[in-house]
């Protein structure tokens, strides 16, 4: 009797491996902004000043990035930015972290709208605290950054001659956004 033929073997399909360059956020990402936190002089800083959980859809934050095999690193920008420095970025696989260095200016002082020669220094600062989801194979789907934006003036100032405006304030504002399709 001849041997049976063997049975045919089964198809493999390869998929590919998943790089932390797949994973990492990039391009366009949308969602919305909600004001959770203000304090202090928010008048002096912002026009309109912000107000708890005023909810708006802020311009998408693009992110720009370039990987080793360990590391992600870029940048964040937005419409809105005007001017501000980008955010940096670095991305691990597990943890997306944000950086943005401080703003820095001088305001001219004036009394009854005319400048009375005194000046003040300012700086804005940002902190950020973020958390992200991730799908089953580690690609981000979507972040929420609490971010804390704080103006404040520099050094000694005169308040008689530059008023309020050189008071503390800050705000923060929760962003939840996903990729733009």
């Amino acid at each position: 009797m001849a041997p049976s033929p063997a049975p045919p073997s089964p198809t493999i399909e390869v998929t590919p491996a998943i790089t932390l360059a797949d994973t990492v956020p990039d391009g366009a990402w949308s969602g919305s902004d909600k004001v959770t936190k203000v304090k202090g002089n928010v008048k002096g800083w912002w026009d309109p000043p912000p107000k708890k959980g005023n909810e708006s859809t802020g311009d998408p934050w693009v992110f720009n990035s370039t990987c080793t095999d360990t590391l992600c690193t870029g940048t964040i920008t937005r419409a809105s930015d005007d001017g501000l420095p980008a955010r940096d970025f670095t991305w691990d696989g597990t943890a997306l972290t944000i950086t943005r260095p401080a703003f820095e200016g001088s305001w001219e002082c004036q009394t009854d709208g005319i400048p009375n020669g005194e000046s003040w220094d300012w700086a804005v600062t940002w902190t950020y605290k973020t958390t992200v989801k991730t799908d089953a194979d580690g690609r981000v789907t979507t972040i929420t950054v609490d971010s804390t934006l704080t103006g404040k003036g520099q050094g000694k100032t005169n308040k008689k001659l530059c008023g309020d405006g050189v008071k503390p304030g800050s705000q923060t504002l929760r962003s939840t956004v996903t990729p733009v399709s």
